[in-house]
């Protein structure tokens, strides 16, 4: 089974943002050489003018407003936006921020991944075969705790950089702005019995620290990083999934709440199969 690469599009949804966007995510991409078409998500017209002032005109395919506030919200624009005026059904997802997508070489050093476009039709692929619909990376570059493997189970699949393929019979919506991908990753578990991750591909990306995105107190929604805001969307999970997740210990008094999926996994993929 093959897919073309014109079955594939990236979309990133952003936010007060476009210098960022330009000097992270977009330069990445050019520099991964990827052939996919990529459309940018905004908030609203004032926001879709000051992108298409700042960014390079050749290095997107289109700027979409969404009339949303909200990472969720924008989130599910973009699902509903895909299925009702594109043919796309594979999207790839990234943040806004992102310094670079890298390999595990040794347990010591990562280096750039080498065919950005392959590797995602390859994932595509094989949730085809696995029956489910979402896959992700390793959330962090640390080659020391990434592995050479795929794993297919229960497994959390970061925002930062995922891929979904698009079911019209089952609409993802979600709810929970601050815990979005975990939201996500819970509810295809409960609907496929199963995600995809690839642990020797990780992302480089300055996490809470980018001004703008949830961290900005212009969002309409107000879901912004607070400790009460994140605690609260702890306990929604919690509630929501309880089956699935826990809550997180702590390292620190001071730390934010966090959930933790129970992770299961059913087997796991060498590297070595797909080279």
């Amino acid at each position: 089974m093959h897919m073309n690469i014109n079955e594939v599009v990236i979309a990133i949804p952003s936010f007060e943002r476009a210098d960022t966007l330009k000097n992270c995510t977009l330069r990445t991409l050019e520099n991964l050489n990827t052939k996919f078409q990529i459309y940018i998500f905004v908030s609203n017209e004032q926001e879709k003018n000051k992108y298409d002032t700042i960014l390079l005109k050749n290095s997107f395919t289109e700027i979409i407003v969404t009339n949303t506030s909200g990472l969720a919200s924008k989130r599910n624009f973009i699902s509903d936006y895909m299925k009702t005026y594109t043919d796309f059904k594979y999207i790839v997802q990234l943040d806004d921020d992102i310094l670079d997508i890298v390999e595990r070489l040794d347990e010591k050093n990562c280096i750039q991944m080498n065919n950005f476009d392959n590797f995602c039709c390859e994932m595509f692929l094989l949730c085809q075969k696995n029956q489910t619909i979402l896959w992700g990376v390793y959330p962090l570059t640390n080659p020391y705790f990434m592995n050479e493997h795929i794993w297919v189970g229960y497994i959390y699949c970061v925002g930062a950089f995922f891929g979904i393929i698009i079911n019209k019979d089952f609409d993802i919506k979600l709810t929970n702005t601050l815990q979005e991908d975990k939201e996500r990753t819970l509810k295809v578990i409960m609907e496929y019995g199963k995600v995809i991750r690839c642990n020797y591909v990780g992302i480089k990306t300055n996490y809470w620290t980018n001004k703008g995105g949830m961290q900005s107190c212009n969002q309409l929604s107000h879901e912004i990083r607070t400790t009460e805001n994140i605690n609260q969307s702890c306990e929604n999970l919690l509630k929501d999934f309880a089956q699935f997740c826990s809550l997180k210990s702590k390292k620190k008094k001071h730390d934010f709440d966090d959930v933790l999926i129970h992770k299961k996994i059913f087997h796991k993929i060498h590297k070595s199969f797909f080279l």
